[in-house]
């Protein structure tokens, strides 16, 4: 009756095709492209349908230095994409730290973006 819960940040490519054979329930902090090498989508479908994600936010999504402009809108399309794809085991947070310099902005149209998912999941075909 008990969640096993890992901290998965950082790089996984190399660790990946072991995750499923380890019984945890829970990837916590779980940290995609463009700060390590696989997108949100290959994590999620490396680690199986069993696997909760918990993360998905890179921290420099929310540094207007990192991503600027169009690639932080290409990037924010893709992850509601992917929770459009497969909304269930997924719980959107920040991959680790939040940088002390985060945009608040930033962080409002993650959350603006990844609330307005929910209606369209809801709504009949």
């Amino acid at each position: 009756g008990k969640l096993l819960l890992t901290h998965c940040d950082g790089e996984n490519r190399a660790l990946l095709p072991l995750y499923p054979q380890c019984g945890f329930d829970i990837a916590e902090r779980l940290c995609p492209a463009p700060m390590t090498q696989l997108s949100l989508r290959e994590l999620r479908e490396g680690f199986g349908p069993g696997v909760t994600v918990w993360g998905g936010v890179p921290s420099v999504a929310l540094l207007e230095g990192s991503l600027r402009g169009a690639a932080f809108e290409r990037w924010l399309e893709d992850l509601v994409a992917e929770i459009e794809r497969e909304p269930r085991r997924i719980i959107v947070g920040v991959s680790d730290n939040v940088p002390p310099d985060a945009s608040l902005e930033r962080f409002a149209r993650i959350g603006e973006a990844v609330a307005a998912v929910q209606p369209r999941l809801s709504s009949p075909p």
